[in-house]
């Protein structure tokens, strides 16, 4: 099954370029030149991905960014951001759900490959909690910021945060992880 991506950026030739190599990979490529367009197709599709110029025209990125906040509140849509290297913002400052990475352009395939393998490592932890057969352990949140994933939530015992930890810590791909579980024993 094909994953769609969305791509809202304003220079077309390039993302058609990439177009062939993602469909290969297993993604549904969509893309928008301006904010309003974008905005239109997020009504439209709930793509896994969306990468998001930071200069796109009409509504621009802010705009795009705050309706995903808005209407978007548990970031189900990860936004992986796209800038020129004139771009006068610390890239570090950027990155707040649901924005889980920021790519420089001229955008080499190899770096947005590997921040959608990061989106893919999160659904494949999310697996492997629900595998364990532990009803608590679907509640818990995998998050992928900065190239670091953590497990947010909260579960009855320090045994399931052991098992979380260990569950997620088997899934390969994980270069950073912090287990942010809470305990907290049912009343």
């Amino acid at each position: 099954m094909n994953q769609t991506l969305l791509i809202a950026d304003g220079d077309a030739e390039m993302w058609d370029d990439y177009r062939r190599v993602l469909t290969e990979r297993g993604y549904e490529v969509e893309t928008s030149s301006d904010g309003l367009d974008c905005l239109r197709k997020l009504r439209q599709v709930t793509p896994a991905a969306l990468v998001l110029n930071l200069a796109l025209h009409w509504g621009g990125s802010d705009g795009v960014l705050a309706w995903l906040r808005e209407e978007n509140p548990k970031h189900e849509i990860p936004v992986i951001l796209t800038a020129t290297t004139a771009c006068p913002q610390n890239f570090a400052e950027l990155i707040e759900p649901p924005v889980v990475d920021c790519l420089l352009k001229p955008l080499a395939l190899t770096a947005l490959m590997q921040s959608l393998e990061l989106l893919r490592l999160s659904e494949r932890i999310e697996r492997a909690l629900h595998a364990t057969g532990y009803g608590a352990l679907r509640d818990v949140e995998v998050v992928v910021n900065a190239r670091i994933v953590r497990l947010v939530g909260r579960v009855p015992s320090y045994y399931l945060k052991q098992l979380a930890q260990v569950t997620a810590l088997a899934v390969p791909g994980i270069h950073q992880f912090h287990n942010d579980l809470n305990v907290i024993p049912p009343s």
